[in-house]
C-alpha cells in the first residue's frame, strides 16, 4: 500500500512539473509575442501615433514597415505619422519596384486611415512596374479621415498595365485630403491617372502642383477622375497630358459634379494637353462648377494649334494667361500666395516649402537682356531687401528692368545707394553705363 502511495504521488509531481514546464512555455511564447509586437511598432524612429507625438519615418525601412503593416491590416486608423527628413527610395526600384501603402484590393481596411505629415520633406527615387495592383501610387488609397500634407515626391517613376487602375504620384485613390503637396517625374497608366492622385472619391486637393508628365486614358495634370463632391483648388501642373484614347486635362482628365464638387483657383500651364475629349483645365459633365481657372495661352491641343473653344474663367479652357503675365507675377493672378503657405518671386513658379519652382523653358519670357556677371561693376548685396550698391561704379545713367524689360526706376550718373525696398520679390536688371547685371530682390 505503502509502495503503491509512493508511485501516485511521484506521478502527481511528474504531472505538475509537465504543467509548470508547458506553462511557462506559453508564458514565454507570449512574452516573445509581445515583444514581436512591441519591435515591430519600435521600427518607426519614435512617437506613439497621437498628434502630439506622431510615429516618426526618417528611412526608407520605416515606409516599408508602413506599407507592410497597413496592407497586412494592422489598423493605424486615426494615428498620425511625421516625415522627419527626406527619403530615398531607389533601392526599391528593380522588379515590381515599390508596393504602396494601403492597396486596397478587396479589403477596405488595407487602406491608409491616418495622417501622414511630411513635413516640408520629400521622397526621391519612388519606382513602380505594375501589372496587379489597381491603386498604385506612393500611397494605394487614401480612405475618408486620411490627410497627406506638407510632402513632395520627386522623380517619380511610376507604368501601370492593369485593367481599371488608379495611379498617382502621391496616391491612386483619394477619399480624404490632400493639402501642400507636389510631384516631379513621370506616370504612365492604362485608366485614370493623375500627376498626383488618379481618382479623386470624394476627396479633396488643395495648395498643391505637380511637373509629371502624365498618360493614360482619363489623364490629368493633377487628377486623372475627380468626383463626388470635395474641392480641387489652388493648384497647377506643368507637364504634358495625354489620353490614349480618352479625356485629357491640364488640371483634371475628367470632373464629375455629383454632390457640389467644385475646380477653382488653378492654373494648367502644360505645353500640351492632348486627348479625344479634352480641355485646357479639364472635360466635365452637365452643371460642374468652374471658377477662376486659368491656362497658357500657346498650349498645344490635339491637332497641335492652340485653338481651344470653351476658353474663359468659368469653362473648361480656362482664361488666358501668356507668357509674359506667368513671368512677371509670381503669384499667377494672386492664386498662389504667402499666406496660403506658397514661396513665389517673379520669374519663377510658385513653390512650397520656402523654394520656387524655375520656369521650364517653354515658359520662359526673353526680356532681350543680357546679365552680365563678369563685369568691372558689380551689385551689392545679392540678394538685396532694402539697399543696393554698385562695386567699381565709374559714373553712367543707372536704370532697373524688370524681367520683361519695363524700365522701373532711372537714376542720374552718380554713386549711390540705391532704394530697392519698394520693388516686389523677383529677378530684376541693373544697367550702369554700358553693363548689365542681374539681380534678386527677396
Amino acid at each position: 500500500m505503502t509502495k503503491q502511495v509512493t508511485k501516485q504521488r511521484i506521478a502527481a509531481k511528474n504531472i505538475v512539473a509537465r504543467i509548470s514546464r508547458n506553462a511557462m512555455r506559453c508564458i514565454c511564447t507570449t512574452v516573445l509575442f509581445v515583444s514581436f509586437g512591441m519591435n515591430v511598432k519600435a521600427q518607426f524612429g519614435g512617437g506613439d501615433g497621437s498628434s502630439d507625438k506622431p510615429y516618426q519615418i526618417s528611412t526608407a525601412a520605416h515606409l516599408v514597415e508602413l506599407a507592410n503593416s497597413i496592407n497586412s491590416e494592422q489598423i493605424y486608423s486615426g494615428k498620425f505619422f511625421v516625415l522627419t527628413k527626406d527619403i530615398d527610395l531607389s533601392a526599391y526600384n528593380t522588379g515590381a519596384g515599390w508596393t504602396p501603402i494601403g492597396y486596397y484590393e478587396t479589403n477596405s481596411s488595407t487602406s491608409f486611415d491616418g495622417t501622414f505629415d511630411g513635413d516640408g520633406n520629400k521622397i526621391t527615387g519612388l519606382y513602380i512596374n505594375n501589372t496587379t495592383l489597381n491603386r498604385v501610387g506612393l500611397f494605394g488609397s487614401l480612405r475618408w479621415n486620411a490627410t497627406i500634407k506638407n510632402l513632395g515626391v520627386e522623380n517619380v517613376d511610376i507604368t501601370s498595365t492593369y485593367s481599371g487602375e488608379e495611379v498617382g504620384g502621391i496616391a491612386g485613390r483619394n477619399n480624404g485630403t490632400i493639402s501642400n503637396c507636389y510631384s516631379t517625374g513621370s506616370i504612365n497608366g492604362s485608366y485614370q491617372a493623375g500627376g498626383l492622385v488618379g481618382n479623386s472619391n470624394s476627396g479633396s486637393i488643395t495648395n498643391c502642383y505637380s511637373t509629371a508628365s502624365v498618360t493614360s486614358y482619363y489623364a490629368g495634370g493633377i487628377v486623372g477622375y475627380f468626383r463626388q463632391g470635395g474641392n480641387l483648388s489652388n493648384c497647377y501642373s506643368t507637364g504634358q497630358v495625354t489620353s490614349t484614347h480618352s479625356r485629357a486635362g491640364g488640371i483634371a482628365g475628367y470632373f464629375i459634379d455629383r454632390a457640389g464638387s467644385s475646380l477653382l483657383n488653378c492654373a494648367a500651364l502644360n505645353p500640351s494637353v492632348k486627348g479625344e475629349i479634352s480641355g485646357r483645365i479639364a472635360t466635365i459633365t452637365a452643371g460642374s462648377i468652374l471658377t477662376n481657372n486659368i491656362a497658357f495661352e500657346a498650349m498645344l491641343n490635339n491637332a497641335d494649334d492652340t485653338s481651344w473653344d470653351n476658353k474663359g474663367l468659368t469653362n473648361i479652357d480656362g482664361g488666358d494667361i501668356s507668357k509674359q503675365a506667368i513671368n512677371t507675377d509670381g503669384t499667377l493672378g494672386g492664386r498662389f500666395i504667402s499666406e496660403n503657405g506658397w514661396t513665389t518671386a517673379n520669374g519663377k513658379l510658385p513653390g512650397l516649402f520656402g523654394k520656387t519652382v524655375e520656369m521650364p523653358a517653354y515658359l520662359y519670357y526673353n526680356t532681350g537682356i543680357t546679365a552680365i556677371t563678369a563685369s568691372a561693376h558689380q551689385v551689392y548685396p545679392n540678394p538685396a531687401s532694402h539697399e543696393l550698391r554698385i562695386k567699381n561704379y565709374t559714373g553712367g545713367e543707372i536704370q532697373i528692368f524688370n524681367i520683361t524689360g519695363q524700365t522701373l526706376l532711372s537714376l542720374p550718373p552718380q554713386e549711390q545707394t540705391i532704394d530697392v525696398s519698394n520693388l516686389p520679390s523677383g529677378i530684376y536688371f541693373l544697367k550702369a553705363g554700358n553693363d548689365t547685371m542681374k539681380f534678386v530682390k527677396e
